[in-house]
């Protein structure tokens, strides 16, 4: 879509993009079993019939137990004790909630396919300078942090966040209730892929800004054109996302699982200055 938003000595013109993608899983297989999600680690994706491709799939994080009345009476998993990690009692074997946590409390906490993507170019143009500002991104999406699965993982293999030294360590000295105690045969649940690493992905990024001069030239029968140019390649980039980059996809463009991001590379700014002579 183009618009023509100034036509006089300030000319300004802007084209805008969005594009839809709604879609839903109708059959797989002969007997419609899920693909992925069947892992308590590193397996976040699980495609569905009834649902979109590639919902995250894993635990709901309630908490700690943080005194002995709250692990007396909440749901417990067989490795649970007072100041273990807490989970939300989704279903049993009989699809209601039985008072276990197992494999059964697994549901849907996100869904990476955004509402819809977008671009926008924005064109403006005064005497001899033109400027030019390219903007881009998703709304609606979520994106699953897998270097939490490391980071907050206390097995003493990986290095870990600053949070855990607010860690739960007795009823006395409870810490914050986000990090669970540390005693042998109780950290691994920790590990779960949870909606604690579940986030926000929506963004807008401006892509590229460029700044271009067209020089005069008297007549002259070897230079036509000349125009100097500068520009910056990701100046910006607006997210709620706390990891390094919204742009996201350990699997490339594998549908199945989408929105995975494992340590991704921070997007670099790019600074350019060109000049280009036409003869």
């Amino acid at each position: 879509m183009l618009s023509r938003n100034l036509t006089g000595k300030l000319k300004w013109n802007t084209n805008f993009n969005i594009s839809f993608d709604r879609n839903k899983v109708i059959k797989l297989g002969t007997n419609d079993a899920p693909i992925g999600g069947y892992n308590l680690f590193w397996d976040d994706n699980r495609t569905a019939v009834g649902n979109p491709i590639g919902l995250f799939y894993g635990y709901i994080n309630t908490g700690v137990y943080m005194t002995q009345e709250e692990f007396d009476t909440q749901p417990v998993g067989a490795t649970s004790m007072v100041g273990t990690t807490r989970f939300a009692d989704i279903s049993g074997p009989d699809g209601v909630p039985d008072g276990i946590i197992d494999a059964h409390d697994r549901t849907y906490i996100g869904d990476p396919n955004p509402d819809f993507i977008y671009g926008i170019t924005n064109n403006l143009s005064y005497g001899n300078f033109d400027l030019s500002i390219v903007m881009a991104g998703t709304v609606g999406n979520d994106i699953s942090d897998n270097q939490y699965q490391s980071s907050e993982n206390f097995d003493g293999v990986f290095n870990i966040r600053k949070g855990y030294a607010d860690r739960w360590r007795s009823l006395e000295n409870p810490g914050s209730g986000h990090y669970p105690r540390t005693r042998a045969g109780t950290t691994a649940d920790y590990r779960n892929f949870t909606d604690r690493q579940v986030f926000k992905g929506t963004y807008l990024a401006v892509k590229n800004i460029t700044l271009a001069y067209n020089i005069p030239l008297p007549e002259n029968k070897f230079i036509t054109k000349a125009r100097v140019n500068i520009s910056i390649r990701n100046p910006f980039i607006f997210t709620k996302y706390p990891g390094m980059n919204p742009e996201v996809g350990i699997s490339g463009l594998n549908g199945l699982n989408q929105g995975r991001d494992f340590t991704s590379y921070p997007i670099a700014r790019i600074y350019t200055l060109g000049l280009n002579v036409s003869f």
